[in-house]
């Protein structure tokens, strides 16, 4: 899931977790009164942001919370807890999985939830991919090009299912449902993640009419957007408002609200001015501006909660270096390519010592005084230190961590310090400043000038991008341009649009990856699997942005989900988080 303020990943693991600031301002009702409860909102839902399989953004995932259930939901330990199974158990060596339907479930339409709906759920995701299904949701067949592969293939939940990497290496043998309120998956090694599958479970009575095709790339209907969840979509207007009535029947008992309404607002200041409106405003803000606490602070109408979370920041690394195979396969055949692999990104970013090196240089203290006004704490890897079963902590020294300080004194010494460090990481690659402006100079020996044939011997320039409509990002990226700067290292800096910007530089499908640096946002899942998956060299094009792949990892993250022995799993994810730190 994508995060707007600080959602994101770390190409080297350079995240800065967010706190979550909210604030509330809510005006007194009488009890019979129909209550509407408004929300403020700087990022719209996608167009599609309706249909589960197209969800991408924040804003998508809180309307899928908001209509659908999980199987299974998350207790407030983050561990596995009852939803619309009631209970489960594993069994067979973890090779079977029964997973108990809660009776009187109802979706919003009013028609019963049964456990043929969560089989109907699984096996739509499992068909869409299978070249060889016949049947409704691929009239002409699911391979129609004959090439072997399936048509449209649904990935948008594929990790949390085994099948990420590839249909036939799926380890799930079987998906069935015995009686009404019995759900049971078989499986050829025991998969961890069928506990955490963060998969919407999906109306039969419905989706048995949708197309992949059209699940693959269309928006719902409202009359198809059903759920068992709190609440139903009866308007969808991303860029304005979206409205949601009560489901008064919902399993959990009825909201205590009876309308909810998400306003849309392009801007911060807009956002908090509705908030703090005497009238006509909104009742809540999901996430302030670090920058605009202070003008809310000391409003006795105002509650603000100030709260660790799992998002994160990042500063992303363009890491595509494609084969001349993986560049036909997932590259831009019509956009502009880079002189050697294809990629337009400076090539000297697909160097793991450079990556690292730069890396090394980043003050996150500062970043989250400066860019974040305290509210926030330093990131070290994708996994949250919230979840310290699975955290990653370096270890003391690592010239990929910025040095210590205590005072602006040893802060002053702690960057040159890191300077120095880069100055002499660099130089061992061939990088000096031959021509005494203070930006280091390429190598230009004959193999950079194969490697790097436009950048070879010139000063070391890279672009960095950071979201337009963002302060926090706007601010890091001034004091990232400062501290890379200062190191020898020119930066380009543009602030772009999210949707299409970083989109279309992030992803070679669209345009051969033409982006170097840039400041995003994610937020992870409990469980470390999604936020893991989405460095595997599959997901470039899809989940991926900085369009990392290295088989060693691949390797490690399809052992990780068959480890059912916690430590032993832990110690897996912890070497796939220093992977990516290095």
């Amino acid at each position: 899931m994508r995060y707007t303020q600080p959602r994101w990943r770390a190409a080297v693991g350079v995240a800065t977790i967010a706190a979550l600031l909210s604030a509330s301002a809510l005006a007194g009702v009488r009890a019979a009164d129909p209550i509407t409860f408004k929300v403020g909102i700087t990022q719209a839902p996608s167009k599609t942001g309706l249909n589960p399989f197209k969800a991408l953004l924040s804003a998508d995932y809180t309307l899928m919370v908001d209509q659908y259930d999980l199987l299974l939901e998350f207790g407030p330990d983050l561990q596995p807890a009852p939803g619309l199974a009631s209970s489960w158990q594993e069994t067979d060596n973890g090779n079977t999985w029964t997973y108990h339907i809660r009776p009187g479930v109802t979706w919003s339409d009013g028609q019963p939830f049964t456990a043929d709906d969560a089989r109907f759920t699984l096996q739509y995701i499992f068909d869409s991919h299978d070249p060889k299904y016949t049947g409704p949701a691929a009239p002409n067949g699911n391979d129609t090009d004959g090439d072997g592969a399936a048509d449209n293939p649904l990935t948008a939940f594929d990790s949390y299912v085994d099948l990420d990497n590839g249909f036939d290496k799926t380890h799930i043998t079987k998906i069935s449902a015995p009686d009404p309120m019995t759900l049971v998956i078989n499986t050829s090694e025991p998969i961890i993640t069928l506990s955490t599958m963060y998969i919407p479970m999906l109306a039969k009575h419905i989706w048995q009419n949708v197309t992949f095709a059209d699940a693959g790339k269309n928006n719902l209907t409202l009359d198809q957007a059903i759920g068992t969840g709190p609440f139903r979509v009866t308007e969808f207007k991303p860029k304005q408002d979206v409205i949601l009535q009560a489901n008064k029947n919902y399993w959990g008992g009825p909201p205590h609200i009876d309308q909810l309404i998400y306003q849309y607002f392009d801007n911060n200041e807009a956002s908090v001015n509705a908030l703090i409106a005497p009238s006509g405003g909104v009742d809540f803000l999901d996430t302030v501006s670090p920058d605009l606490i202070a003008s809310l602070q000391g409003n006795a109408a105002v509650t603000i909660n100030n709260a660790k979370a799992a998002d994160f920041v990042e500063l992303g690394m363009n890491s595509w270096d494609p084969t001349p195979a993986r560049l036909k396969k997932e590259g831009c055949k019509d956009c502009p390519k880079g002189p050697t692999t294809g990629s337009l990104g400076n090539p000297w970013l697909t160097k793991p010592e450079v990556r690292s090196a730069l890396a090394g240089l980043i003050d996150k203290k500062e970043l989250i005084i400066e860019a974040l006004q305290g509210y926030g704490s330093p990131g070290v890897s994708i996994v949250s230190p919230l979840n310290p079963l699975y955290a990653y902590q370096p270890p003391p020294g690592d010239p990929a961590t910025f040095p210590d300080y205590t005072d602006d004194a040893s802060r002053d010494a702690a960057h040159l310090q890191a300077q120095d460090r880069f100055t002499q990481a660099m130089a061992a690659l061939g990088f000096t400043d031959t021509d005494g402006n203070g930006i280091l100079n390429a190598p230009n020996t004959a193999d950079a000038q194969l490697f790097d044939p436009k950048g070879a011997g010139k000063d070391l320039e890279v672009r960095l991008f950071a979201r337009q409509d963002q302060p926090t990002d706007k601010l890091a990226a001034e004091l990232l341009k400062t501290w890379f700067e200062a190191a020898g290292v020119k930066i380009n800096y543009t602030q772009v649009s999210e949707d299409p910007g970083l989109y279309n530089a992030t992803y070679p499908s669209t345009s051969n990856a033409d982006m170097d640096l840039y400041i995003w946002g994610w937020g992870p899942d409990p469980d470390p699997n999604f936020i893991l998956s989405i460095f595997a060299c599959n997901q470039i094009n899809d989940w991926e942005d900085s369009n990392y792949c290295d088989p060693a990892y691949d390797e490690m993250y399809g052992q990780q989900r068959v480890q059912s022995d916690l430590n032993a799993r832990a110690a897996i994810v912890k070497q796939m988080q220093d992977k990516i730190y290095h």
